[in-house]
């Protein structure tokens, strides 16, 4: 497999750095979060990795990876007590967080703006209960996909970071 080229927006392009972040992680002796995915994908990914490493602060890294291992836990939790569950991931980007929790009963949506839904594809892959949907989360188009077959758990890492106070509150009621 050659690097793939990327071409996505700012805001887009953003979803690199946690990816990153894990791979950094996952080169570590003593990991705290072990990510082989994330790894696989960055080593595929034709883009400069070396600009991350001269400016991002390692507090940011280390904040990445702490979000990581605390929504896998939630979710671990939820998934014992709801081994069917519905579990949307909002603004999924590249996150590897199904790759890494799925037990396999549970049903995935993972959702993003169609472009990013494109490369997502291009190393991840859809089952019949892992479903990855093109869309905006501030769109109503996504809720009309998702049938919620059980307990719902819905993980938005770092999305609403880009959105106005007013579309939060408005995207919180509609998920409601």
């Amino acid at each position: 497999m050659s690097p793939e080229k990327i071409h996505l927006e700012k805001v887009q392009e953003t979803l690199l750095l946690p990816l990153w972040g894990r791979f950094v992680e996952n080169q570590k002796q003593k990991p705290l979060l072990v990510d082989h995915k994330a790894e696989e994908i960055v080593r595929n990914l034709d883009y400069d990795f070396g600009k991350l490493e001269k400016s991002v602060n390692p507090l940011s890294r280390a904040a990445w990876i702490a979000r990581s291992i605390f929504f896998d836990e939630r979710i671990i939790e939820h998934l014992a007590q709801y081994p069917e569950a519905t579990i949307i991931n909002l603004g999924c980007g590249l996150d590897t967080t199904c790759d890494r929790v799925n037990n396999g009963k549970a049903h995935w949506y993972e959702i993003d703006f169609p472009e990013v839904i494109e490369l997502r594809k291009k190393f991840l892959s859809e089952q019949e209960n892992r479903v990855f949907i093109g869309a905006s989360a501030l769109s109503g188009e996504w809720y009309k996909k998702i049938t919620a077959r059980k307990e719902v758990f819905i993980l938005m890492g770092g999305v609403i970071y880009y959105f106005e106070e007013a579309q939060v509150r408005h995207l919180l009621r509609a998920i409601a």
